[in-house]
């Protein structure tokens, strides 16, 4: 059975969920702007320093390629990671969206 595991944080005002499920080979991550799930650009990375890329989507590209490849390397798994931000600038998601991954993981483990 899949688990699933969402958090939340404000930053300048703004709410951004995340929601990961997680699968036997892989981990899907959903990292968007709001309460509602959106899907937005689209990286897939494979586990031990296999290829990364882009699937769809031309916004915060590094972010979600970066987050990606953490997420597969930390847990050998494929990873798949969705990121939609629609207010703020690609530095300023970036570090957002990062710190966001960064707590949805660290719940991953407590959960187990």
């Amino acid at each position: 059975m899949a688990s699933i595991v969402e958090e939340r944080i404000v930053e300048q005002g703004v709410t951004f969920s995340a929601m990961l499920i997680e699968l036997e080979n892989a981990m899907l991550t959903f990292l968007y702007e709001g309460e509602k799930p959106k899907l937005g650009t689209v990286a897939i990375a494979l586990p031990i320093g296999g290829p990364s890329s882009i699937m769809m989507g031309d916004r915060y590209i590094m972010a979600t390629r970066m987050i990606a490849e953490r997420i597969s390397s930390d847990y050998s798994k494929i990873a798949i990671v969705s990121t939609f931000v629609r207010t703020l600038g690609e530095a300023e998601a970036g570090l957002i969206l990062a710190k966001l991954a960064k707590k949805l993981l660290k719940a991953r483990r407590r959960e187990g």
